[in-house]
C-alpha cells in the first residue's frame, strides 16, 4: 500500500489549488495556514482510520464538499447581483 501523505504535503497541494479560487482571509478570524493545517490534520486522521472502503468514503465526501461549494458560489452570485 502506498504511504499516506504528510499534513505538510496536503497543506501545500491544497493551498496551491486556492490560487484558482482565492479566499478573502482578511474577513476571517483564522489564518490561512492554520485553517489548512487543521483541515489537513482532520482529513488525514479520518482517512487513516477507515478500512478497505476508505477510497469510496473519500470520494463521496469530496463530492459532497464540491456540491456544497457549488451551491455556496451560486448563492453568492445571486447575492452579488442584487
Amino acid at each position: 500500500m502506498k504511504p499516506l501523505p504528510t499534513v505538510a504535503q496536503l497543506v501545500d497541494i491544497a493551498m496551491s489549488a486556492e490560487e484558482v479560487d482565492p479566499i478573502n482571509w482578511v474577513e476571517l478570524n483564522i489564518t490561512k495556514e492554520a485553517a489548512y493545517e487543521m483541515m489537513a490534520n482532520h482529513a488525514l486522521s479520518l482517512y487513516s482510520t477507515q478500512g478497505e472502503d476508505r477510497d469510496i468514503i473519500l470520494l463521496s465526501s469530496f463530492t459532497k464538499l464540491v456540491v456544497e461549494n457549488f451551491i455556496l458560489n451560486l448563492r453568492l452570485q445571486k447575492y452579488e447581483t442584487r
